[in-house]
């Protein structure tokens, strides 16, 4: 049997990790925010356990740890992110981690080695994936493609309040310039730039409540797997 798989990429602050986590819920199917990979990465080098230059010792760590994403209806986000059976959500999810995340991503030695890890969440009876290039470069051949996307200044009002929601101490101005700094590396880096995917389905969800982005590509994927039995 072939693991059904949907990606949702897109840049900053669109709500994709949040959507993508129903999504995967009302389906039945595994989650993966691939965006906390390099969190975790940028976690090791905040918490000083290692000097962000050396790349061999974070990449083998990240390939030894044992990083799941459990549904939690009582967490902001949805779910908790556990690493070896520690809950390491707030660490990762910082306004610092995903800063410093975004540079390491970079990184051409840490991307292609994060490559087969990200792929080994795929198991039965599906996934739900949202990062940059999921639907480009780790599942080039995924059932579902999304592309969600909305104007900077609703994705900075969001990531500020979902930061705010978590309890942080942020302010608006430094969201909104770390969104635009983000955006210029993601879509700046030389390997997997955040590109929208081949065959992908545009959503702008500047206008669009959660629960619309949701039905929408839960309709979607009705639609693909509906033409796939046909």
């Amino acid at each position: 049997m072939i693991v059904p798989i949907i990606t949702i990429d897109g840049p900053v602050g669109t709500g994709k990790s949040s959507v993508a986590c129903c999504v995967a819920q009302k389906l039945g199917f595994n989650y993966l925010n691939s965006g906390v990979l390099y969190r975790v990465a940028a976690s090791y080098v905040l918490r000083e356990t290692f000097k962000q230059s050396q790349m061999d010792k974070i990449i083998k760590a990240l390939l030894e740890d044992d990083i799941v994403f459990e549904f939690d209806r009582s967490h902001a986000d949805g779910y908790v992110i556990k690493c070896n059976g520690r809950v390491i959500s707030n660490e990762v999810t910082c306004q610092e981690a995903g800063a410093l995340a975004s540079t390491m991503s970079q990184s051409l030695e840490l991307r292609g080695a994060l490559i087969e890890k990200q792929r080994s969440y795929a198991t039965k009876p599906g996934l739900v994936t949202d990062g940059r290039d999921m639907g480009s470069t780790i599942f080039p051949n995924a059932n579902t493609k999304i592309f969600l996307t909305a104007v900077p200044e609703v994705r900075a009002e969001r990531r500020y309040q979902q930061l705010i929601n978590k309890g942080l101490d942020v302010n608006i101005d430094r969201v909104r310039e770390d969104i635009i700094r983000r955006d210029y590396n993601d879509s700046n880096r030389k390997i997997s730039p955040l590109t929208i995917p081949l065959g992908a389905h545009m959503i702008d969800s500047s206008n669009e409540t959660f629960s619309d982005v949701v039905e929408k590509i839960l309709n979607i994927c009705k639609q693909v797997s509906d033409a796939s039995a046909s």
